[in-house]
């Protein structure tokens, strides 16, 4: 009788490559983004909170970017698990139940 649980191993590791790559866009876009160096607006006070902006929100996509590099890893740190499992009770049956 089946719980209604299944996994596939080729989707489990597609969705964290997947997840890897929209990392590694993210990361790259993060570093292209302008620095607080050279921005003015000509307002002391703006020009501050501009600077602020700029760095909660360099600092949130590094955060975004480094969960998202920990949920792939976690996709397929899964996948070789049940790899593991799978090969362990393969061999467990194989003692068991030798030709079959």
């Amino acid at each position: 009788m089946s719980d209604g649980f299944a996994t596939h191993l080729p989707g489990l590791r597609s969705a964290g490559q997947r997840v890897h790559a929209v990392t590694g866009e993210l990361r790259a876009s993060v570093a292209k983004a302008p620095t607080e160096d050279g921005v003015s607006v000509g307002h002391d006070g703006l020009d501050r909170e501009l600077r602020a902006f700029g760095t909660r929100g360099r600092a949130a996509a590094r955060g975004f970017a480094d969960e998202s590099a920990s949920i792939g890893d976690r996709l397929h740190a899964v996948a070789e698990h049940y790899e593991r499992v799978d090969s362990d009770v393969a061999a467990a049956l194989t003692k068991v139940y030798p030709g079959g």
